[in-house]
C-alpha cells in the first residue's frame, strides 16, 4: 500500500479486501486472518479465523467490520481491536438462522438452536459428543443481549444492560459440570419389524458429568409414551423400558433428563410395524 509491503504471515494468500471511510487503513482477509493495516501499511491487528475470509466489508462510520468466512458464516469484528461480536449462521434451506456472541449467549430461529453446539472429545480412541445449544437453552438463549452487543461493542456490557433489562443475574456457567448424559438404545434394532404392541427397549446412558438423572422418557413420533422417575434410588446406567407403541411405523427417541433440566440429545431409532392393522372406530349418527 502507497508501495509499503503489507506483512502477512509465512504461507497465507490474500483473498478478500476493502478500505476504511476516510483513508484510515484497509482490512484484509486471507486464507487464515483477518488483518487491519493503519493508512502507513502497519498491522494494527491481526485475528485468526476459521477458514478463509471470502469477503470483507467496514460500515461508514468505521466502528465495525463484516466478514463472510467460508464456513458459512458472517461475523461481526470491533474496528478498534478486532475482537469478534456476534455471529450469524443462515442455514441452506432459507428457514434456520442463529446469531450467537463469543460466550455462546444466542437468539434463533425455530429449530436454529439445533444449528450450533459444542464438540466434546472423549480421546483419539473414541467417537467425540455433540451437545446442541439447545440443551442449554434456558441458560444461553438471550435475545437481549444479542441486540445490544452491536451497540456496546463490548459483550460484557451487553450482559449488564440486559441483565437490568430483564432482572436476570448472569453469570459464568461451569458447562463441563451441566453436560447432559448420552442415551442409547441397543434393542431392538433401527429399521426393525414389530409385530406386538408391547416393546422392550434396552439402553445404556453414559453420564458426562456429575449431575444425577431426573428421569428418563420414551417417544413416539415425538408422543411420550413412557417415563421413569427417578425414585428412591438413581435411574440405572443400563436397563430396558417396556412401552406400548403404536400399530404403526414409527420414530422412537428416548431422552435422559437431568436434575438441573437438561435435557440429553436423543437416541432414535425406526420401527416398522408389522402386525395387525388398528381397528377402525364406527361412527355413527344422523
Amino acid at each position: 500500500m502507497n508501495g509499503v509491503p503489507l506483512k502477512m504471515d509465512l504461507h497465507d494468500a490474500a483473498i478478500s479486501m476493502t478500505f476504511m471511510a476516510g483513508g484510515e487503513g484497509l482490512l484484509l482477509g486471507t486464507s487464515q486472518q483477518l488483518i487491519r493495516y493503519d493508512a502507513k501499511g502497519n498491522v494494527a491487528w491481526a485475528k485468526n479465523v476459521n477458514g478463509n475470509v471470502r469477503g470483507v466489508v467496514v460500515t461508514p462510520d468505521n466502528r465495525l467490520v463484516v466478514a463472510a468466512l467460508n464456513d458459512g458464516t458472517i461475523r461481526w469484528y470491533s474496528m478498534e481491536k478486532g475482537e469478534e461480536l456476534l455471529a450469524f449462521f443462515p442455514h441452506a434451506d432459507g428457514q434456520r438462522w442463529v446469531v450467537w456472541t463469543p460466550s455462546a449467549y444466542y437468539m434463533a430461529s425455530v429449530g436454529g438452536d439445533g444449528l450450533i453446539g459444542w464438540h466434546v472429545n472423549r480421546g483419539k480412541e473414541q467417537t467425540a459428543d455433540f451437545f446442541s445449544i439447545a440443551r442449554f437453552r434456558d441458560i444461553y438463549y438471550r435475545p437481549d443481549i444479542v441486540e445490544k452487543i452491536l451497540g456496546t461493542l463490548d459483550e460484557g456490557q451487553a450482559i449488564k444492560r440486559g441483565d437490568a433489562e430483564t432482572g436476570r443475574d448472569t453469570k459464568n456457567t461451569d458447562l463441563a459440570a451441566l453436560l447432559p448424559p448420552v442415551v442409547t438404545i441397543n434393542s431392538p434394532a433401527d429399521g426393525a419389524a414389530v409385530a406386538a404392541a408391547k416393546v422392550s427397549f434396552a439402553y445404556d446412558i453414559r453420564r458426562r458429568s456429575a449431575e444425577p438423572i431426573k428421569s428418563l422418557q420414551l417417544r413416539a413420533d415425538g408422543r411420550p409414551i413412557a417415563v421413569v422417575e427417578a425414585g428412591a434410588g438413581p435411574i440405572p446406567e443400563r436397563g430396558t423400558i417396556e412401552a406400548y407403541i403404536p400399530r404403526r411405523d414409527a420414530t422412537i427417541e428416548m431422552i435422559a433428563e437431568t436434575a438441573s433440566g437438561i435435557w440429553s440429545e436423543p437416541a432414535a431409532l425406526r420401527l416398522s410395524w408389522k402386525g395387525n392393522a388398528p381397528r377402525e372406530k364406527l361412527l355413527s349418527g344422523r
